[in-house]
């Protein structure tokens, strides 16, 4: 059996996550528009979040295709962009182009003021 749920970036409907069993696990797939920016999927479970990747571009589309344990996503109830509360713009340069490679998880990629960077949660 095969669902699907809309995946939400601030209310607004961006792509659509498809899950389907398999045995102890759930094999899930986000399909959302092209995005100029990196696209960071989790699931809401009720009372807490589960990282499920991020999207890469394909054929058009972002895409992430993964397998995830049934358990971390018992409570299921949607699919969202995941937006760090507190973030800091670091514009990326040629010199210094993977200065934040090592925080690429966190990031989103975005164009600002026609510059490449990206939008980082601030460390605590």
């Amino acid at each position: 059996m095969q669902r699907e749920y809309p995946i939400k970036d601030d209310g607004e409907i961006v792509g659509t996550a498809h899950i389907a069993a398999q045995g102890l696990y759930y094999e899930v797939q986000c399909i959302c528009k092209m995005q100029h920016s990196v696209l960071h999927i989790e699931a809401d479970c009720g009372n807490r979040k589960e990282n499920i990747g991020i999207c890469v571009p394909n054929n058009g589309k972002m895409v992430i295709r993964t397998r995830v344990p049934q358990k971390r996503l018992a409570g299921l109830v949607g699919f969202a962009v995941r937006r760090a509360a507190c973030e800091s713009w670091i514009p990326i340069n040629a010199e210094e182009p993977l200065k934040f490679l090592w925080r690429i998880a966190e990031a989103r990629f975005a164009i600002r003021d026609g510059r490449p960077g990206l939008w980082l949660p601030n460390e605590k």
